[in-house]
């Protein structure tokens, strides 16, 4: 017995039916999207104000002296004055010299003083007398000449022992040695005992300079010009440094440019001067460096993460008076941190800030707390 097609016919037109029925539940009318419900999202606005244009870029930490102690004369350390490790100031005491041969040096450069100035004196009266029995003729000229050569030598043979007094004096004082500038104390390479001459090696020890101290960076050789006319007239060029161990940044300023570009890299290097009394950079430590290169004077920022990347670039979903959003293209300018500074949109301007995701033009909003927007 054959089917009737007449069932069949039926059911592929309720079929159809229900298929129409389903496509016009997926392709809501524009007043039923105007109707549903508002989503949930947290709110940012858009603020204008001054940002600093900031390079960043990675630095060393480098002292800005360093001075090899060594003794100008030869002695044996009688005592050592320092630790290693210590900090000290210009002038402290770091090495006392045995000093017994500079001053019986001294004591015989001052005798030879003595016993030269009372022959001159006594040269200088023989002088006179021949001078006046030369006018007299009662001496012959001989006589006289060698009484004046007399008398020049011993003038200069004086001269000559003041001189070897004021030398001995200066070794007398090289026989305590103390710190050409303030900084921190190295290793302590002799100690009492040891016999130490000028050209010794190693030095005694070594100070290194920490306060202040400078961190040495390089940058591409393309922001030199606005660095050199900001020193050139007198600017100070703010240089920040992320401290490694808390992450806190120190502020200090731009000190010094090379004078030539290294051409191997196009990069340019500089160096940056810090205050550093609780030593919190340390030579030799490789830190984060940001320099303050100029100010992008009333731009327009907004959190980064309100900033939406769509395939024609990015886009704002901006909150109308009406609680409604309107996709608007944007152009990012730059991001400091988690902040963006963008083109496209006006001071006061809000947007959305977190639940984007849920989110279609001219679909409603209502704003709520960050955690309300996470759930």
């Amino acid at each position: 017995m054959s089917i009737s097609p007449n069932p069949l016919r039926a059911a592929l037109v309720l079929l159809a039916a229900v298929a129409a029925a389903g496509c016009g539940e997926r392709a809501p009318s524009a007043g039923a999207a105007r109707g549903a419900r508002a989503v949930p999202v947290t709110v940012a606005t858009v603020e204008q104000r001054d940002v600093p244009r900031e390079l960043p870029t990675t630095g060393i930490v480098t002292p800005l002296a360093v001075a090899e102690v060594r003794p100008q004369i030869a002695a044996v350390i009688e005592r050592v004055h320092v630790r290693e490790g210590e900090s000290v100031a210009a002038g402290a005491p770091l090495f006392t010299l045995d000093a017994s041969t500079q001053v019986a040096q001294l004591a015989k450069a001052e005798a030879d003083l003595g016993r030269n100035s009372a022959l001159l004196e006594d040269a200088e009266r023989t002088l006179e007398r021949n001078r006046d029995l030369a006018t007299r003729r009662l001496v012959a000229q001989s006589a006289l000449d060698s009484s004046a050569f007399a008398v020049k030598a011993l003038r200069a043979q004086v001269q000559s022992d003041r001189a070897a007094i004021a030398e001995a004096r200066v070794n007398v004082d090289h026989s305590t040695i103390t710190a050409p500038s303030a900084g921190r104390v190295g290793e302590i390479n002799w100690h009492a005992g040891s016999l130490v001459q000028p050209s010794v090696t190693p030095p005694l020890l070594v100070i290194t300079q920490t306060d202040p101290i400078s961190v040495a960076f390089t940058l591409p050789e393309r922001e030199l010009p606005a660095l050199r006319d900001a020193l050139a007239a007198g600017v100070t060029v703010p240089v920040s440094a992320r401290e490694p161990q808390s992450g806190e940044r120190l502020q200090g300023r731009l000190s010094f440019i090379d004078s030539s570009v290294d051409s191997a890299s196009g990069t340019i290097r500089l160096k940056a001067e810090f205050a550093n009394p609780q030593t919190r950079l340390w030579p030799g430590q490789y830190v984060e460096v940001r320099v303050r290169a100029a100010t992008d004077r009333g731009a327009h920022v907004l959190p980064l993460a309100a900033v939406q990347n769509g395939q024609n670039g990015p886009y704002l979903y901006v909150i109308g008076t009406d609680a409604t959003v309107t996709q608007r293209p944007v152009r990012l300018l730059r991001v400091v941190d988690d902040l963006a500074l963008i083109d496209g949109a006006e001071a006061g301007e809000r947007v959305v800030l977190e639940g984007a995701v849920n989110l279609r033009p001219g679909g409603k909003v209502r704003e709520a707390p960050a955690e309300g927007a996470k759930s």
